[in-house]
């Protein structure tokens, strides 16, 4: 049982040496798109977030379950300090496990975000060859419409720009009604300006 144990230790700490390699990543990706960011409104998951937070929560509960087994275990092989030591330290690596999979979601989801700012909306997409942000401010401006539909607990929004693309948010319902808003204002604010903008100017001109 004790080098089955030692060999489980040491798969455990390569484990662990990657899953930090991981989530330093993650979290550079993150503080890197941020910097790319600003006058945000709203941020929200995107639905393709769902997976890696259920494979993650997965993770957290299995390793969860191992530390304390192990942790238990060593309790009941007390009278053999060798065996209580490796238990105890393939207790620990598995709790370090749960707290680096917790960093790795924590950096995740900032790569999984639908953003709204105050000048548009960001459409950003993370490049891997060059390891680096792709990301892309549309304008209020150009939007010219909007239509919606329900899919389940979603409510899709698409966008309909002038350059003839479409975008997509997808929205939880229970956001649906202040994302709704922030569409309108947002396009509504920028339509009063290009409808007014030539008499403000012609006005001001001829006075």
């Amino acid at each position: 049982m004790a080098e089955t144990l030692t060999l489980l230790t040491y798969l455990m700490e390569g484990f662990l040496v990657i899953a930090a390699l991981f989530a330093g990543g993650t979290w550079w990706a993150t503080f890197s798109l941020r910097k790319k960011l600003s006058g945000t409104l709203i941020r929200w998951d995107k639905p393709s977030f769902g997976l890696w937070a259920a494979l993650l929560f997965l993770g957290i509960l299995i390793f969860l379950s191992g530390g304390m087994l192990s942790y238990a275990f060593s309790i009941r092989f007390a009278t053999e300090p060798r065996l209580v030591a490796l238990w105890k330290e393939f207790a620990a690596l598995n709790f370090l496990c749960v707290s680096m999979l917790i960093l790795i979601f924590a950096g995740l989801r900032g790569h999984h975000l639908h953003i709204l700012s105050e000048r548009g909306i960001y459409n950003h997409r993370f490049i891997w060859t060059k390891l680096s942000w792709d990301v892309e401010l549309i304008p209020w401006e150009e939007v010219y419409d909007y239509y919606q539909h329900v899919d389940g607990a979603l409510t899709k929004y698409i966008l309909l720009l002038r350059d003839r693309r479409k975008i997509t948010l997808e929205v939880p319902v229970h956001l649906s009604d202040t994302i709704e808003r922030v569409i309108n204002l947002g396009t509504e604010k920028y339509t009063f300006l290009q409808k007014y903008s030539q008499k403000i100017r012609r006005y001001y001109s001829g006075s």
